[in-house]
């Protein structure tokens, strides 16, 4: 598939959950690198090749039922739907008439919603207002993700990506997450992201970033309401403190460089 196709079909599942959401009242905001590309250049980032929205944690069951209610081609998925099979905590809105990788086997059992092409939603919940707690944050769910790692399946394909691991981590992912069901430790990690639900404090965590990313220092000004920004030709909701955010995630955000580019997308890499 080539990138400028992928991105119009990007654009298109964007634009149904927009659509979608608006109808029900659920505040999102353009996030990461599209939100980058949105605000520097109005547009996708030339070598972006997926769609990031950032959302409220406490309305996922909200943005489920408004999803599959849809009457459309759009399905939800996050990371409480697993059964054996360990992927990532990325949260999905998948489209089912596109697939990621043309020719090649399908991944199956957990892995099977990450063949269609989708916009990843990174959940936003309150952090605690300790300094030293919201330090730990971030420990706290490497700890999580480091257990969950046991019970997935080694995967060498680079059909999914982050799945590699060091032996070292492997053994110790092994040692924390093997004795306990997975279903349990998801349990145990979402009991640990409501803790501090309803306390409206100064800061956000965005808890299913890439876990070296994990950060609760977001400040709750920033997404107190959106301002609309032009992306591909239409507008869509950026957090009012966008300036800030970008600077913070990213520093001088407004020159483009090559440190830090991912691609997602295998057979574009």
């Amino acid at each position: 598939m080539e990138l400028q196709e992928l991105k119009e079909i990007l654009f298109g599942i964007l634009v149904e959950v927009d659509d979608c959401f608006r109808r029900n009242n659920i505040h999102y905001f353009l996030d990461s690198g599209t939100a980058l590309g949105a605000v520097r250049e109005h547009d996708f980032i030339e070598w972006d090749d997926d769609v990031d929205l950032c959302v409220f944690d406490e309305d996922l069951d909200r943005i489920r039922d408004a999803i599959e209610g849809s009457d459309s081609h759009l399905h939800f998925w996050c990371p409480e739907m697993l059964t054996t099979d360990f992927c990532n905590y990325t949260v999905r809105i998948y489209d089912d008439r596109y697939t990621w990788y043309d020719g090649k086997t399908p991944l199956t059992g957990d892995f099977a919603p990450f063949n269609y092409i989708s916009v990843d939603l990174f959940c936003m919940t309150e952090a605690p207002e300790n300094k030293i707690a919201r330090k730990l944050v971030k420990y706290r769910f490497l700890w999580y993700n480091a257990q969950c790692i046991a019970h997935r399946k080694k995967r060498d394909d680079d059909l999914i990506p982050f799945t590699k691991m060091s032996p070292v981590m492997r053994l110790a992912s092994k040692i924390i997450g093997k004795p306990f069901k997975l279903a349990n430790i998801l349990k145990a990690r979402r009991r640990y992201i409501e803790k501090n639900r309803g306390k409206e404090g100064t800061y956000y965590t965005k808890h299913n970033y890439t876990p070296l990313h994990i950060e609760a220092e977001f400040r709750r000004e920033w997404y107190t309401s959106s301002v609309p920004m032009l992306f591909h030709g239409r507008e869509f909701p950026v957090c009012q403190g966008y300036d800030a955010e970008l600077t913070y995630m990213y520093g001088d955000y407004m020159t483009p460089g090559q440190k830090g580019r991912i691609v997602h997308l295998r057979e574009n890499s």
